[in-house]
């Protein structure tokens, strides 16, 4: 150890900020204390040579550790509750968004019957029909694979 045996060596920055402070307030109040006779009682009962001041200053610098750790903490539940809420919010979207192509399938479906009713009284080609009946297997087929990218992200949810 370099120095004396008064200053102890930090092991973080909270503990140099801390240490550094007790040195300044030692600095300033030293010769004041030495002058006016100050009793030993002023001076830390845990660390001898060390002053009131550089104790109160490693004491912040512990405080400030401490809360750093009750930040990332909170921080680290925070996150983990927003990492589970927009899963559930995804899973949400997807089966809302099935639902809305499955009624659009269903919709189009009726519009495809009807198209159907017309080509086979001739009123057309089969062109309308063709559209009508893709249409509908398209909206159809994008309702189920919804539901199914649903049901796959909240079983994998589930199992972590």
């Amino acid at each position: 150890m370099s120095g004396s045996a008064a200053s102890p060596r930090p092991n973080s920055t909270a503990g140099a900020v801390g240490s550094a402070l007790g040195r300044l307030v030692r600095g300033v109040i030293g010769p004041a204390r030495r002058t006016a006779n100050a009793p030993a009682a002023a001076r830390s009962s845990d660390a001898p040579g060390v002053s009131t001041a550089a104790a109160l200053g490693t004491t912040a610098g512990r405080t400030v550790r401490n809360s750093r750790g009750v930040f990332r903490g909170l921080r680290a539940g925070v996150g983990a509750f927003l990492a589970r809420l927009r899963h559930v919010v995804a899973v949400l979207f997807l089966e809302v968004m099935g639902l809305f192509f499955l009624l659009f399938a269903v919709v189009v479906s009726g519009l495809a019957w009807t198209e159907y009713r017309a080509y086979h009284a001739g009123g057309h080609g089969p062109a309308r029909l063709e559209v009508a009946i893709g249409l509908a297997a398209m909206f159809f087929y994008f309702g189920v694979s919804s539901f199914w990218r649903s049901h796959r992200k909240a079983r994998r949810m589930n199992q972590q």
